[in-house]
């Protein structure tokens, strides 16, 4: 599927950052089938690890926008139907944080380091994860860590 050519496209000509919910209907509306917020979001995410693509906060959207990273090396019109593979980079704890995200690893903290997190898909648990991973492991030496996904 040309799923990672047909984001790129919309994001480039977009003059304002997109949503995922709105890639999918604009993908939706130009034909294309099979297309699911899911694999939207999958190809974001890697992209924003490539650093293809910059997720960015829309003033009165909760969902964080999208656009694309001019002049990317992964923009190589050859790569252009590959998917997007994700790459080791370094990630400051809490800067690129939404403000709920700050809220629910500050209350981590004072909890001991222990609580849940109970959120929608594509609303950055993962980021937020790592986030107090970092933050832990400023304190504990060495820290172990065991990362599972379904």
């Amino acid at each position: 599927m040309q799923l990672a050519s047909e984001i790129k496209k919309l994001l480039s000509t977009s003059t304002q950052p997109l949503t995922a919910s709105q890639i999918v209907r604009l993908l939706t509306d130009q034909g294309l089938t099979d297309i699911t917020k899911t694999k939207v979001n999958s190809y974001l995410y890697m992209g924003e690890c490539n650093g293809t693509v910059r997720k960015t906060e829309i003033p009165g959207v909760r969902a964080p926008g999208w656009i694309l990273v001019k002049n990317s090396p992964q923009l190589n019109p050859t790569d252009r139907d590959q998917p997007l593979v994700p790459q080791i980079q370094t990630v400051d704890s809490r800067p690129d944080l939404y403000r709920w995200q700050k809220e629910a690893l500050t209350a981590w903290e004072k909890q001991k380091n222990k609580g849940m997190v109970e959120a929608v898909t594509g609303s950055g648990k993962t980021r937020l994860a790592f986030a107090a991973w970092i933050e832990l492991q400023k304190k504990v030496k060495p820290l172990n860590t065991l990362v599972v996904v379904p």
